[in-house]
C-alpha cells in the first residue's frame, strides 16, 4: 500500500448561544515520498529564515504545520516572482497549510522580532 498523508481537523465552539463542533478530514492528492519533523529556533531577530525541509522537495511540499512555541512568528512561502503574504501564528498556536500558491515554492520562510523565538513543524511531500 502507497504512503498517503490524512489530515483531520477538529473544531468545538462553545458558550456562544450555541455549541457547535466541525470535523473535516482530508487526504493529500500525491502520495507522499517524505517527511520532515523538527524544532527550529530563530537565529535573528527580523531576518528570514528558511524552515528546514530535510528530504521534502520545497516546491513539492503537499501540507505544513508549524506551531509557535513561546513568540508571535510569521511564515511565508517564497517564490520565483515574490514573497507570499505572511501568516501570523501566535505563541501557542498552530497553522496548517499548503504552501504553493501558483508559482514555484523555492522556500518557506519564517520570520520573529524576537532571536531565539522557538517552533515545531511538519512537512509531508515528495523528495525531489
Amino acid at each position: 500500500m502507497p504512503a498517503q498523508c490524512e489530515v483531520k481537523v477538529v473544531v468545538r465552539l462553545t458558550g456562544l448561544e450555541q455549541d457547535m463542533s466541525i470535523a473535516r478530514r482530508f487526504t493529500t492528492a500525491n502520495i507522499p515520498t517524505a517527511t520532515q519533523y523538527g524544532y527550529g529556533t530563530i537565529a535573528a531577530a527580523d531576518t528570514m529564515e528558511a524552515i528546514n525541509m530535510g528530504q521534502v522537495a520545497n516546491s513539492l511540499v503537499d501540507t505544513i504545520m508549524i506551531k509557535s512555541i513561546d513568540n508571535t512568528v510569521y511564515v511565508s512561502p517564497t517564490t520565483l516572482v515574490s514573497t507570499g503574504a505572511l501568516l501570523k501564528i501566535e505563541p501557542g498556536e498552530s497553522a496548517l497549510f499548503s504552501p504553493y500558491n501558483g508559482a514555484a515554492v523555492l522556500s518557506v520562510g519564517i520570520i520573529c522580532s524576537t532571536a531565539e523565538a522557538k517552533y515545531a513543524y511538519l512537512a509531508v511531500g515528495r523528495s525531489s
